[in-house]
């Protein structure tokens, strides 16, 4: 066995290398390109050995094996991508140094030298909070816009005396109370006004709508502050009489409960806007503080030629008339239009309907169209 031994021992060391070629390819399947590509190429294998290093991304020595292989577009493209790559390494070098500039300027207390540094390597924030020690705001601004941070962004342009800047940004971030300051030392009383209101500062808003003479602002205030009388006062101040009176009016109707509340309420409406369903609601209320049908449906009539102004008001109205009429009549004793029949009281209502007419209350044309509808009414039975 020691003989075979040493016969064998001796065949093995006779055994020759494999191949470079063999080597290469045994190489690539274990996924070890680099060294299957300079295998390849000590096999006079340029082309393989240029798809060894590609795969390996070892463009340089692609390039080189891909030109000695002549194939001139897959040098081309490598050459491309090993300057990408050199391009890129020296970014990252770049990086490392202006990031350890930037910390040894911070920390030796030198705020704009590291601010900068910071903003070579797109560390905004940083850069930013950098510049706000040295108050040095404008850049400061720049910094905090571009790192996304609204707020301190508007507060740096405020500092720098950009205030229409920062108003704008302090809008746009939702910090009402904020841009409602900006806008004051702008005096935009009106754009103050609005973002204080926002904000919930009421007392904010009405300084600054009233150095505006923004009245109609300045209602809208006292109404959500629930003050309704000083709202009206605000509305006819800013001679917006009929929203007045149709706020007026609608109270009155919320206010029917207390006839001579809601009548002080339509008084006050007619006074600031003179109009002819306010005289009917006027004198409907009238006829039921006073329990008098007549004058009831007397300003029933009026109020019916004149609900275009507030339909939805003048329908309860209207309702609260009627039901109220019939109240007084059962109360007197008179038959109601159960036992009547509605003919009667639409004849009645056409002879009112005359008498205002005559009284130059309502127009003819207007008598006209209520004619023909009570007419109709009457035939229809």
């Amino acid at each position: 066995m020691s003989m075979l031994d040493n016969v064998l021992g001796r065949k093995r060391e006779e055994e020759p290398p494999p191949p470079p070629r063999k080597r290469a390819e045994a190489l690539e399947r274990k996924g070890l390109f680099e060294q299957a590509g300079e295998a390849y190429l000590e096999a006079n294998e340029p082309l393989n050995a240029g798809h060894c290093f590609r795969k390996a991304k070892t463009w340089d020595r692609a390039t080189d094996a891909y030109r000695q292989a002549n194939d001139w577009m897959a040098a081309a493209e490598c050459e491309k991508r090993a300057a990408a790559e050199r391009k890129e390494s020296e970014r990252k070098d770049m990086e490392s140094f202006w990031r350890e500039s930037a910390l040894q300027h911070e920390e030796a207390g030198r705020w704009d030298l590291a601010a900068e540094a910071f903003e070579k390597v797109r560390e905004w924030e940083r850069a930013a909070e950098c510049y706000e020690k040295a108050e040095n705001w404008p850049p400061a601004a720049q910094c905090y816009l571009k790192s996304g941070r609204l707020e301190p962004a508007a507060r740096s342009f405020h500092r720098a005396g950009q205030r229409e800047k920062a108003a704008e940004l302090f809008e746009e971030a939702g910090a009402w109370a904020e841009a409602g300051e900006a806008y004051e030392w702008l005096e935009e009383w009106t754009r103050a006004g609005d973002c204080f209101v926002k904000a919930n500062e009421f007392d904010n808003a009405r300084r600054t709508y009233a150095k505006g003479e923004r009245w109609d602002r300045l209602a809208s205030v006292a109404f959500k502050g629930g003050d309704f009388d000083e709202g009206i006062e605000f509305l006819i101040k800013a001679k917006r009489n009929d929203v007045a009176a149709r706020r007026l009016l609608r109270r009155a109707v919320e206010r029917l409960d207390e006839p001579e509340d809601a009548l002080k309420d339509v008084k006050q409406a007619h006074s600031c806007y003179n109009i002819v369903g306010l005289r009917g609601a006027m004198q409907l209320l009238e006829g039921v503080i006073g329990k008098d049908v007549a004058r009831v449906h007397e300003g029933a009539a009026i109020l019916e030629s004149g609900k275009d102004f507030e339909p939805k008001a003048a329908k309860e109205l209207l309702a609260f008339a009627k039901k109220t009429a019939d109240e007084l009549k059962e109360t007197k004793g008179e038959p109601t239009k159960e036992k009547t029949g509605d003919g009667k009281r639409r004849k009645r209502r056409l002879e009112l309907i005359e008498e205002l007419v005559r009284k130059g209350t309502i127009s003819r044309v207007e008598y006209e169209r209520l004619k023909k509808k009570h007419l109709k009414e009457l035939l229809d039975e």
